[in-house]
């Protein structure tokens, strides 16, 4: 049986929220990658992620937050916040030094808004495909 991620995402005020359910591994990590770059593409610069619900975090997925961020650092004031990591990947992301790159914190200094507008469902696809791996529908 594959278990299906998905990450809900919205903005409001000009800060893009991503909220991971499940695993952040190689399997999503290109679309959230995309994702961002297609936010940044249209003016974003501030993301938040909140992982309260993500269980896990592979290697390639930490590489990818990473990535976004120096993408984010190249804007002069891109931000990624990263917010209620478990006490696992709390410590995974800070044990790398990630948390030189984004700010890493318990609690978001405010709440997501109060509705994600779409959402995002991540399911495994075959790595040679070359096709994206998440399917947007509408709540």
């Amino acid at each position: 049986m594959i278990k299906i991620s998905s990450i809900l995402v919205g903005s409001e005020n000009g800060t893009v929220w991503m909220k991971l359910e499940g695993r952040g591994t190689f399997e999503n990590s290109k679309c959230v990658k995309e994702f961002v770059q297609r936010m940044i593409a249209k003016g974003c610069n501030a993301f938040v992620l909140d992982l309260e619900k993500c269980e896990l975090m592979d290697s390639t997925f930490m590489g990818t937050l990473a990535s976004v961020a120096f993408s984010l650092r190249d804007l002069e004031s891109g931000l990624l916040r990263v917010v209620r990591a478990n006490e696992r990947n709390f410590s995974l992301l800070e044990g790398l030094g990630l948390d030189h790159l984004f700010q890493l914190e318990p609690e978001p200094v405010r709440d997501p808004p109060p509705l994600f507008v779409r959402r995002a469902r991540l399911v495994q696809t075959p790595m040679n495909t070359g096709s994206p791996s998440w399917k947007p529908t509408r709540r």
